[in-house]
């Protein structure tokens, strides 16, 4: 084989190589694709660690600690919708209301339908 810097996967002929040269080959393969990852990663965690300290932190970790703090706040600081309280109940069902916001309910626009009237005038009738 030759340089395998210039040499592509699909260029290598593999059919040739017994099972165990094929064993070997893969074996070494594993191998420095190991020591490839462990370089990768090291070399980011240390970009990391630069990029931390150059922010005013110790460490990654303090960068974490103070990534969590904010993360935190974040969660309590976030607003929660409080539920509209209903101001109109279907007598015929009492499990259906409306908070008068938003597009009148299907149950409240069926019976304006049957009474062949427009929403608005029969919503004294419903009013909790």
């Amino acid at each position: 084989m030759s340089n395998l810097k210039e040499t592509k996967a699909e260029d290598i002929d593999l059919s040739n190589l017994t099972v165990e040269q094929l064993k070997d080959m893969q074996h070494q393969i594993e191998i420095e694709l190991q020591n490839k990852e462990r370089e990768e990663v090291i070399g980011l965690y240390e970009v990391m660690e630069s990029q931390a300290q150059a922010l005013g932190f110790e460490n990654l970790e303090a960068l974490r600690a103070k990534y969590d703090e904010y993360i935190a706040e974040k969660k309590k600081s976030s607003k929660r919708r409080t539920p509209v309280v209903p101001v109109y109940r279907n007598k015929a069902n009492e499990k259906e209301t409306w908070t008068g916001r938003g597009k009148p309910p299907r149950w409240l626009n069926n019976i304006a339908q049957e009474r062949g009237v427009d929403v608005s005038t029969i919503l004294e009738e419903f009013r909790i």
